[in-house]
């Protein structure tokens, strides 16, 4: 009897990993692929070197060859490459076994291993694996020693009829979707390989762990869920039109949840409730759908917390443990019965543990980047995420925030849940960016508004809200921190609470620190990222929120609020005047919704202005100096009536892709990245990777490949937020007793090790992101500690983090010694 590992027989591996990679493939309709990749992963296992490794390990000796010494991967893979019976003119076997085989070999691997990453000699990876030495890969020896039942249970894997079905479906499918386009052809063979590979970890992790088998994916209560968010909308008075509008707006998400599996776009005004009406919408398409979950992406921690608090709220709390929140920032506390927060329990942070490992909850909130990292990014923790995209209503909140470099690979992704996934994909934003659709796109590809009308409810809140927008666009140096500071103060005097957003960090801290020292009697707030989570989260909460905004109003209190963008998308603020540093008009216009966003006064002020060139030095972020430059023109020269109504904002991004591709080049968009010497990007890596391969795909020993991607090379690579900065723990708040803990600890033991690992993620709420290149000078002067040797882990000087400001960007600064040049 063959072991898989001690204690446990590869015969039940194999059945375990067979039944769930079934059920996870199910929804694309390849079950039967499924059970031929779970039950010939471990092909390898068989051998006599392995099985001796093992006998070592059952009786708790030292083997004699280290863990990962045997080859146990490759056999299966070789065995699938040469045994699949392949149809000479049925080009769908040549592809799916290909796939079965790259799986295979790449299941100990951070991502799909590469086909081809360059023209070098060995950087034909997957060739070079197939022909590996067969007595190396201990495939001959396993084959001799088959016995008859053995040689009847593979032979009726490799050619079951129902696979070869499948196979004809499948590919029938994508190319009736693709075929238009042999790149795309070949990009989503790539990502079927990759979901391939995640059933198959999810499968190995879970008969590995002992938990045997997904035999079935869990129905979740849809009805229920709706029942309690019904009753939460019911608790809402429609008595204000602004309200009215809202709620019409949310029963037209409701009516269209029948509609088909597919591409969707919710295109909505600020502050018209898109949260819970994208819910109404997800709940009712997953209950008639049958779908396993719903899945919200939202580009920002800041704003996730807030959507996760508003879907909890309208659930109810029976249901909390079917709703995850992923993100990095996740303080693990809860809030008792008396409103004081306690930390989880181990119950609660093992279903934590496994539930973001797996995504396999009925309600998922993660950010964009753990979205792409689960599509395209290496590492098992993403892949093995990647399966629960299946099945599933996805909702892009504030989509417009999707990072640049990856827009293509997140239009390539919409097609595949929508088109291969069983999946419906739902756009949502107030500033939508044009949605490519090709004029031969299958019917299936093509986007369907949830609101077809969405023009007359951005009309009704315009008109509800009478916010007037003003251009105070000046020659280039007019606006200096001096003329802005008694702009902004005399705004606020005479109008109530006032917003002000510009483009830099260094910006926003100057005039948040001129306005406060020269109007002790008014309320200064400043918020940037140099600010930690949890400080941001207080100004936000209870600083800046519609109660404390209203309360001032009420005594006559002069309220400034001095921001970058990060305030513009998803912030439920409500401002009387909004002062924007002219940036994107879809940043403009996010901005603009932060102004009488309830209708609760007769109007609001909307000021677009250009700060003096040197305040505002955007070379370092293209992107925005580009979104800039436009919007300046359009506003100078508008071609359309309202600066910022949605006609504005489509003629914008038109101008804006355009321009960008020809300042940088065509690969931006697509991720451009080097690769063995030479220059390609991801979109062509993981497709017909032209790119990097430059040698003929036609030579003989080529003949049978029909994949070419640089698979692993590609992923090794991916990041979708380009920054290169690492976190260091402040003294705000908790974090100083977090700072403490971390200093006076040291590891040992397992539970040590877990009480060390508890609080470092505790900390992150605590946490500034500091440049790498300044790193070093914020060490040197002392001003920046590591907490461990051997440990890339910091803390912030207590100095050296203002309450008003947070982190002190200029090395030599701190608190009570600051000093701020006036232009």
């Amino acid at each position: 009897m063959y072991q898989a590992r001690p204690h446990q027989l590869l015969s039940t591996h194999e059945q375990e990993c067979v039944r769930t990679m079934s059920t996870l493939l199910a929804p694309i309709e390849l079950p039967q692929l499924g059970a031929l990749i779970g039950g010939t992963h471990d092909f390898g296992k068989m051998s006599a070197d392995f099985q001796e490794y093992m006998e070592f390990l059952t009786q708790n000796l030292t083997p004699p060859i280290q863990k990962g010494g045997i080859d146990h991967s490759t056999a299966g893979a070789q065995f699938v490459w040469n045994y699949f019976p392949v149809v000479p003119e049925a080009e769908e076997f040549f592809v799916f076994r290909q796939i079965i085989a790259l799986c295979i070999a790449s299941h100990h691997h951070p991502s799909l291993i590469d086909c081809f990453r360059g023209t070098m000699s060995g950087d034909d990876v997957f060739s070079q694996r197939m022909e590996k030495s067969r007595e190396k890969t201990h495939l001959d020896e396993i084959l001799s020693k088959l016995t008859s039942p053995e040689k009847n249970h593979y032979s009726s894997l490799l050619e079951n009829p129902e696979l070869v079905k499948e196979l004809k479906n499948i590919h029938t499918r994508i190319l009736s979707l693709f075929g238009h386009s042999p790149k795309k052809v070949s990009f989503h063979y790539g990502l079927i390989a990759r979901l391939c590979l995640s059933s198959l970890i999810e499968a190995d992790y879970t008969s590995a762990s002992g938990r045997g088998s997904h035999d079935s994916i869990p129905k979740p209560d849809w009805e229920g869920m709706q029942n309690n968010l019904n009753k939460h909308l019911g608790s809402f008075k429609a008595e204000t039109p602004i309200n009215q509008s809202r709620a019409a707006m949310s029963q037209e998400c409701f009516q269209a949840a029948g509609g088909r599996i597919g591409k969707w776009s919710l295109t909505l005004p600020t502050g018209a409730g898109k949260t819970l009406s994208s819910l109404r919408f997800a709940l009712e398409h997953a209950r008639r759908h049958h779908l396993s979950r719903i899945i919200y992406v939202i580009p920002y921690t800041s704003i996730l917390d807030q959507t996760a608090n508003s879907i909890k709220e309208a659930l109810g709390d029976e249901y909390n443990e079917c709703i995850l929140e992923h993100h990095s920032n996740l303080v693990q506390e809860t809030l008792n019965k008396t409103g004081e927060e306690e930390p989880w329990t181990s119950e609660r942070k093992t279903w934590y543990m496994e539930a973001a490992q797996t995504w396999n909850v009925p309600i998922i909130l993660t950010t964009a980047v753990q979205y792409l990292n689960a599509l395209y990014a290496s590492g098992k923790q993403h892949m093995r995420r990647m399966h629960s995209l299946a099945n599933a209503v996805v909702i892009f909140d504030e989509v417009q925030a999707i990072p640049l470099t990856s827009l293509r690979l997140f239009e390539h992704s919409l097609d595949f849940l929508s088109g291969i996934c069983h999946s419906s994909a739902i756009r949502c934003t107030a500033t939508p960016p044009e949605a490519p659709t090709e004029t031969d796109a299958h019917d299936r590809l093509v986007e369907i508004p949830i609101i077809p009308d969405s023009q007359a409810f951005f009309d009704q809140f315009n008109q509800f809200r009478q916010c007037e927008v003003y251009s105070e666009i000046k020659p280039s140096n007019y606006w200096t921190v001096e003329r802005m500071r008694n702009f902004i103060m005399e705004q606020a005097s005479a109008n109530g609470p006032t917003l002000v957003i510009v483009n830099t960090k260094s910006l926003a801290a100057k005039l948040a620190s001129d306005c406060r020292n020269l109007h002790a009697e008014a309320h200064i707030l400043h918020l940037s990222t140099n600010m930690c989570p949890a400080h941001r989260k207080e100004i936000i909460t209870n600083h800046i929120d519609k109660a404390s905004l209203q309360k001032a109003r009420t005594m006559g209190k002069t309220v400034v609020c001095i921001s970058t963008g990060l305030i513009e998308a998803g912030v439920d603020v409500d401002f009387d005047v909004i002062i924007r540093s002219v940036a994107g008009l879809d940043s403009c216009t996010q901005a603009a919704g932060r102004c009488n966003r309830d209708a609760s006064r007769p109007g609001g002020k909307i000021i677009l202005i250009n700060p003096a060139d040197k305040l505002e030095e955007l070379g370092s972020l293209p992107e925005l100096e580009i979104g800039k430059e436009i919007a300046m023109g359009m506003i100078r020269d508008p071609e359309e009536e309202e600066i910022l109504g949605n006609k504005s904002v489509a003629l914008y991004f038109k101008e804006f892709y355009g321009k960008l591709t020809r300042t940088h080049n065509h690969d931006h968009l697509s991720y451009p990245f080097p690769c063995s010497g030479l220059s390609t990007n991801m979109e062509d890596a993981l497709s017909l990777n032209f790119k990097l391969m430059s040698v003929p795909r036609q030579q003989p020993k080529y003949g049978s490949l029909r994949l070419f991607q640089a698979f692993a090379s590609a992923a090794h690579q991916y990041h979708p937020i380009q920054e290169d900065t690492t976190a260091v723990l402040t003294s705000y708040g908790e974090g100083k007793k977090y700072q403490r803990i971390l200093w006076d600890m040291n590891p040992h033991t397992e539970e040590e090790w877990q009480q060390w690992n508890d609080c470092l993620q505790k900390s992150r709420a605590y946490s500034v992101p500091i440049s790498n290149q300044n790193l070093v000078k914020y060490l040197n002067a002392g001003e920046i500690m590591r907490i461990q040797e051997g440990m890339d882990i910091y803390t912030v000087n207590a100095d050296k983090y203002d309450p008003f400001l947070g982190f002190l960007a200029h090395p030599g600064d701190t608190c009570g010694a600051l000093t701020l040049s006036q232009p």
